[in-house]
């Protein structure tokens, strides 16, 4: 299976299909490329860290859960969104700049 064009792909029923590591199809949303950044105490994450602790409705959360040592911060790109739109389908590649429609 090629890492661009999945089994099923698009619309047969195939929900999640990891492609390769790092790489995961939803038929609902797209392609997405997943990176785990480690704990968000590590030093690489300060930057984020520091963010997530100051902004948002969720920084209560953020900030209890990060105390635990099996947290980690996880990295999501979207590479390619699907979207049903007035009985056709939408495509947004962010990795070519283009957006169309089938349907």
């Amino acid at each position: 299976m090629k890492a661009n064009t999945p089994a099923g792909f698009p619309g047969t029923g195939n929900r999640k299909i990891i492609i390769n590591r790092g790489e995961y199809w939803n038929e609902r949303i797209g392609f997405l490329r997943i990176e785990i950044k480690g704990h968000p105490s590590l030093e690489e994450n300060r930057e984020i860290t520091g963010y997530c602790l100051q902004h948002g409705s969720g920084k209560e959360h953020f900030k209890k859960y990060m105390k635990y040592k099996n947290i980690v911060l996880v990295e999501v790109k979207a590479n390619l969104i699907t979207l049903w739109k007035d009985g056709g389908r939408e495509f947004l590649d962010f990795t070519r700049g283009k957006a169309y429609r089938i349907g």
